[in-house]
């Protein structure tokens, strides 16, 4: 800008400012010459800056959200490991799995900037499967071996029907009795898994149970549990006139999943709805009823 530059006195020199450049050349016989002025314009570039929403080191399944600063005609490009992460140009980032997360921010001039590098550091989850020694359905009286894979520095937790059975922490557990299991799996990192669930069916030796009888009025259904099939067959004789027996099914919720009026000659019904247990309720005459539970097995 026509300002001598101190110190600024050889032949090359580097321009880092917005002016107008120019230089004054003088030879050895004193003769002076000033060249035409060359104009530097010096674009601010954009901040690069990322916010960490939560802690950068946790367990597997988890995430962190790494949040760019915005600005006016901002573009961004995010990286892991230095190498572009495909189709992630939005100001905000999801992490999760390990590594060196950076974003280059290009503003509306064309000028880059890439942030410094966040450490994202995942732990992985521990397996959690379980594997049985036998049959999942078997008599009274017997049993099955429930086992998870042991592991260094791992803690077991079993579950019945979604509830934690006390005391049983160890890679494994012999269920006597009806249920859905499953097995939460803690590493030495403090990650956890749930296995998927492991349906126990015990079935009795005879059918689910003695029959109602009241006078001449029988009401007997089996088989329990009901095996690759939807149908349940009911024995029914009663003493009622109108010789009919409404049959309701409903989850453990309490939530009725059908109803149907049966007549003497109806001998099943249908039990919609995926494994688990149900209760069959049986309604006949002014105020008699009797209820079931049954299980059902895919």
């Amino acid at each position: 800008n026509g300002v001598s530059i101190a110190l600024e006195n050889t032949s090359p020199y580097t321009a880092a400012a917005t002016g107008m450049y120019s230089v004054l050349v003088t030879n050895t016989a004193g003769c002076s010459t000033t060249s035409t002025g060359i104009s530097v314009a010096v674009t601010m570039a954009p901040l690069a800056t990322v916010a960490v929403a939560g802690p950068l080191s946790f367990c597997e399944g988890n995430n962190v959200l790494l949040k760019a600063i915005n600005g006016t005609g901002y573009t961004y490009q995010w990286k892991k490991n230095g190498v572009n992460v495909p189709a992630q140009t939005l100001s905000n980032y999801t992490a999760s799995s390990t590594g060196l997360y950076m974003v280059a921010i290009t503003n509306a001039e064309g000028c880059t900037t890439t942030s410094s590098r966040i450490n994202v550091m995942v732990s992985p989850a521990p397996a959690a499967i379980i594997t049985a020694n036998g049959p999942l359905t078997f008599a009274q009286g017997g049993n099955v071996m429930l086992g998870s894979a042991a592991a260094t520095g791992t803690s077991y937790q079993w579950k019945k029907d979604g509830v934690n059975i006390m005391g049983v922490t160890s890679e494994s557990y012999t269920a006597t009795v009806s249920g859905s299991y499953t097995v939460v799996v803690s590493n030495a990192d403090g990650c956890q898994a749930e296995s998927q669930p492991n349906v126990v069916s015990v079935t009795q030796t005879r059918p689910i149970t003695k029959g109602y009888m009241e006078k001449e009025d029988y009401v007997q259904v089996y088989p329990n549990p009901v095996y690759r099939s939807d149908y349940l067959d009911i024995d029914w004789n009663i003493s009622t006139t109108d010789k009919e027996m409404l049959v309701t099914i409903f989850d453990m919720a309490g939530r009725k999943i059908s109803s149907q009026l049966l007549r003497p000659y109806d001998k099943k019904i249908k039990i919609g709805g995926a494994s688990g247990m149900y209760m069959v309720e049986c309604r006949w005459g002014v105020s008699k009823r009797k209820i079931f539970r049954v299980i059902k097995v895919e």
